[in-house]
């Protein structure tokens, strides 16, 4: 790692209501009043936390607040003794992948980390929308961008989702095929046991 620059606080404040942001996450996002109540229109935000400085509005509209200072060298050291770790372990599963590319006809893997996209046939358990974990007003279909055509992927089992109708557009919305979840039992048994109502989606009409 080049030595570079830590974030120490990632803050502006706005010169139209005065107010102080400050993100302290990643992908934080905060706003100041002027700008909620003008819809964007007006005013700033302040995005990025420690990871990255994103600041919007006008620039005349916003004072920089930030506070940074380079990294030691025992935090460059850290940075390159963990890189080094993770590309040893990475090495491995790539050996591994390109065994099992070699050995079997066609392989599947349940959702995997990108490197492992190269060596497989097909990945099921992709996200096909937005986690919702942080706000946001609009979700586009990335995954469906990046894998469609390039290798055959499927989202969560559609018998298993709450509602198969959104299901099925998100499917067709990233251009993904439809994965289901069965049970090689019989399903009148498997109702009888309570944990399986947990696990199991036991769905059609009894003769």
């Amino acid at each position: 790692m080049e030595r570079g620059i830590k974030i120490l606080h990632n803050r502006i404040r706005c010169k139209i209501c005065g107010q102080i942001l400050e993100s302290k996450s990643t992908h934080q996002f905060v706003p100041c009043k002027c700008f909620c109540e003008s819809g964007g229109e007006k005013g700033c935000f302040v995005d990025g936390g420690h990871s990255y400085f994103r600041w919007g509005g006008d620039p005349g509209t916003y004072e920089n607040l930030s506070e940074t200072r380079p990294y030691t060298d025992e935090e460059v050291d850290a940075y390159n003794a963990h890189q080094e770790l993770l590309a040893e372990q990475y090495g491995f599963s790539i050996n591994y992948m390109e065994k099992m590319e070699k050995d079997y006809k066609n392989v599947m893997t349940d959702s995997g980390n990108y490197y492992s996209w190269s060596y497989v046939d097909y990945i099921v358990n992709v996200p096909l929308s937005s986690s919702r974990y942080i706000k946001s007003s609009k979700a586009v279909p990335f995954m469906g961008v990046v894998l469609h055509g390039f290798v055959q992927f499927a989202g969560t089992p559609t018998n298993m989702e709450g509602n198969i109708s959104y299901a099925f557009l998100k499917a067709i919305e990233n251009g993904a095929g439809l994965f289901f979840k069965l049970v090689y039992r019989n399903a009148e048994k498997g109702e009888q046991l309570w944990i399986m109502q947990f696990s199991v989606s036991i769905r059609g009409r009894r003769p």
